[in-house]
């Protein structure tokens, strides 16, 4: 068997304690990106016609 191309020691992960922001939260889904830019877009050829 050959050797590992990659191998990784002492991973781990880390995590932030505390209260949920109100509002404006740091996570956006994909589908609101997308659907944010098809508006934009949609709006920008409507206005160029």
């Amino acid at each position: 068997m050959s050797d590992p191309v990659i191998q990784f020691e002492n991973l781990g992960k880390k995590y932030v304690l505390g209260q949920q922001q109100q509002g404006n939260s740091c996570y956006v889904a994909l589908r609101d990106v997308l659907s944010d830019r098809a508006k934009s877009l949609g709006r920008r050829l409507c206005h160029s016609l």
